[in-house]
């Protein structure tokens, strides 16, 4: 198993119009997987119709990618709260949920729960917080009775102004005591480097994730940064046999691995997104790892 079977794309690294370029950068390079979000794929950024999510799905289909993932879930939704009153705390319910529709018309696996912003906790105890997000995660749940998609929750340094569900030992309790087997959670490359969380806790929690972000702090190029190596080493070597929860590798569909997404920010791959993206994915390429 190679690095290349098991990476995916973030589709935040570019504008929607250079999706030919990667299309055929990526199949150059033997990448089959795509993680996008909701505003790369409509003219309205912030509720593509199922129409739009359709001929998007169907331009990735064609250049031989599967969209596995979406992330920036409520990225132009800043009234959504999972904290807020009934009428709010209903209406984020009720986008979750759609957001989970569009992922199946996608045909995407995994959709990447973050948003600090949406459940920043303030003055509530995280006794009473842990309460809350176990009832939104049933009515949400309750809803998508019969949806193939898998909820990952992520954790969110508090570096970066979250306050809630900042640590991966946390995000592994909250999956637990939520109890089902449709939300998992996600290991963050980039968080488990802030937080200093040790490459024991790393290795044990790549275990846990069907997909694992790849990031740098800050969200940062990858090919621009020595960090977090040691641990992207130590996942791959704790997954590289691993038949678990992950993705089902076209081309190798009886064996499943944890997926591994490189995270980055919005336009990181700007202006020569080819010229970029060629240099990130040969970064990658030299990297040592066990086979």
């Amino acid at each position: 198993m190679q690095m290349m079977d098991r990476l995916a794309i973030s589709a935040r690294g570019w504008d929607k119009d250079f999706d030919p370029v990667v299309g055929k950068t990526l199949a150059q390079h033997h990448i089959w997987a795509l993680e996008t979000a909701p505003g790369k794929i409509g003219v309205n950024t912030s509720y593509p119709t199922d129409a739009e999510a359709v001929a998007y799905r169907q331009f990735w289909v064609d250049a031989g990618i599967q969209i596995i993932a979406m992330q920036s879930l409520f990225f132009g939704h800043p009234s959504l709260h999972v904290f807020g009153n009934d009428q709010v705390f209903s209406q984020t319910v009720d986008h979750l949920v759609r957001m989970a529709e569009l992922a199946e018309v996608l045909e995407a696996k995994y959709l990447v729960f973050g948003a600090y912003q949406v459940r920043r906790r303030g003055p509530i105890s995280i006794s009473e917080a842990d309460d809350r997000f176990l009832d939104y995660f049933s009515k949400v749940m309750a809803q998508l009775q019969g949806s193939n998609v898998t909820f990952l929750l992520e954790a969110v340094p508090a570096t970066y102004g979250a306050d809630y569900l900042t640590m991966h030992y946390e995000i592994e309790e909250i999956v637990r005591k939520i109890g089902h087997p449709q939300v998992q959670m996600l290991l963050d490359v980039g968080a488990a480097y802030t937080n200093r969380e040790t490459l024991a806790e790393v290795r044990r929690w790549a275990k846990m994730s069907p997909h694992i972000h790849w990031a740098v702090p800050g969200f940062g190029r990858l090919d621009q940064s020595d960090q977090c190596l040691d641990l992207i080493q130590a996942i791959w070597d704790e997954t590289k046999t691993v038949s678990g929860p992950g993705n089902e590798n076209m081309d190798a569909a009886a064996v499943c691995y944890p997926q591994i997404s490189i995270e980055m920010f919005e336009h990181a791959l700007l202006p020569d997104v080819q010229a970029n993206l060629d240099q990130l994915i040969n970064w990658v390429k030299q990297i040592p790892l066990g086979t």
